[in-house]
């Protein structure tokens, strides 16, 4: 596509491509496609040009002739009886098993995507993208209670600056702060 037919989008442009994807990818995915660019026009101030019914017909339409294999069906959530449960299974004298289940339990209850929380392996280790030791610390939240605070030095959202995960001490057999203390 040529430049100058890039930005802004012209409406044929992007209903035409989202048109030709229709039946290859779920209709999610496309509405994501559209509203990523979207989000761009706007953060740029630039003009979008999509009428928004002429959008909403195009994915629609996309979402009923989407492939059966992009629809799955959805799951139960995980709860702390799920957690629960995991514990049950692991032996957490086990160093692998203790830092299993405390990665489990901070990822849980910081509300945290778990890549940005482990390696594939030890040698993918890198103090910049993962968190190092030191990058954990005590503090208080806005109510003046305890928390444990972890700075990811790049996520998903945030590859450069990172950003920061909150988790408080838990009652019962899925406190993280157990399960952390445990593992160290």
């Amino acid at each position: 596509i040529e430049e100058d037919k890039r930005c802004p989008i012209a409406r044929n442009l992007l209903l035409d491509f989202l048109c030709s994807c229709a039946g290859s990818y779920s209709g999610s995915a496309l509405a994501n496609y559209a509203a990523g660019l979207r989000a761009w026009h706007l953060l740029h101030g630039r003009e979008w040009l999509i009428p928004p019914k002429e959008l909403k017909a195009v994915l629609d339409g996309a979402t009923a002739s989407a492939p059966a294999s992009s629809k799955q069906p959805k799951r139960l959530p995980f709860t702390p009886n799920s957690l629960a449960a995991i514990r049950d299974q692991l032996d957490l004298n086990s160093p692998l098993d203790a830092a299993i289940f405390a990665c489990l339990t901070t990822t849980f209850y910081a509300v945290a995507r778990l890549g940005e929380l482990t390696v594939k392996a030890i040698r993918d280790y890198d103090p910049k993208k993962h968190v190092p030791r030191n990058g954990l610390s005590i503090t208080t939240d806005r109510q003046g209670l305890v928390v444990t605070k972890f700075h990811l030095p790049s996520t998903k959202v945030s590859p450069i600056e990172g950003e920061t995960i909150y988790w408080a001490a838990q009652e019962g057999p899925t406190d993280p702060k157990a399960a952390l203390d445990n593992h160290f």
